[in-house]
């Protein structure tokens, strides 16, 4: 007897308990503002890699601590952005460390100004050297996607990939060349200073000055020297006239 119930045998049907858990879970996890986004659901579709993903939520990071210091305001913004943009203004989670005040409250040393300095020209680091990697045709996607959480179409999209694809080369590149500069360094061994070369001796002035004192004994080395200038100086104009007469 064929079964024409479109029921497959290999898979119980869905129970009305089983589906409510099913929903109760998802209401957990998207809940979530940072799951709810356009990037996180291009993520989820399969439309972005995790790679890309990831990128895309520091971007929006890096955008969120930027514009907190300069004062901006966007009226749409990616939950990335806005975590970012809110935590900077207590200090970021990795930095909250609190100490004892003279009056006896806790408070957080990330309120101190030079640290607030410090992070600062950090934000403006970070945000000026993504700006400069990133082109100009590729960066209003990837911004409408990561940082102001907008449906950005097919063609943005392809848009978007790219650019996330040279922000992520630009991070990798970064965190290299911070594992470079983290390394011991070798004692570099400076090598003596060489001697000084002395200057070649020109007989002509050794015979010079021997006729000088030979007829004037009484003249001094600055005397002799000031004569030997103004030898050279006639001797000088001499041959340029006789190159010009020629």
């Amino acid at each position: 007897m064929i079964d024409r119930s479109g029921a497959t045998p290999a898979r119980a049907p869905i129970s009305g308990a089983l589906w409510r858990r099913m929903v109760a879970d998802g209401e957990r996890i998207f809940s979530d503002a940072r799951f709810g986004t356009e990037l996180t659901r291009l993520g989820v579709l399969g439309e972005l890699t995790a790679g890309e993903v990831a990128t895309g939520i520091r971007i929006a990071s890096i955008y969120g601590r930027f514009e907190y210091y300069k004062n901006l305001k966007r009226s749409a913004a990616s939950p990335h952005y806005i975590r970012e943009y809110i935590s900077e203004g207590a200090g970021s989670d990795t930095e909250l460390i609190n100490f004892t005040a003279k009056d006896g409250r806790e408070r957080d040393r990330s309120f101190n100004v030079d640290d607030r300095e410090v992070r600062e020209q950090d934000a403006a680091a970070a945000f000026n050297a993504l700006q400069e990697v990133l082109p100009h045709e590729f960066r209003s996607c990837v911004e409408a996607l990561c940082v102001e959480n907008a449906h950005v179409g097919y063609q943005g999209l392809i848009r978007a990939r790219c650019g996330l694809a040279i922000a992520k080369e630009h991070f990798a590149n970064l965190e290299k060349g911070s594992k470079k500069e983290r390394k011991k360094k070798p004692k570099r061994v400076l090598a003596p200073a060489p001697a000084p070369k002395t200057a070649p001796v020109n007989p002509f002035k050794v015979a010079f000055f021997k006729v000088q004192r030979a007829i004037n004994p009484k003249l001094a080395d600055v005397d002799l020297e000031n004569a030997w200038n103004v030898l050279c100086a006639l001797k000088a104009r001499e041959d340029f006239r006789l190159e010009k007469a020629r």
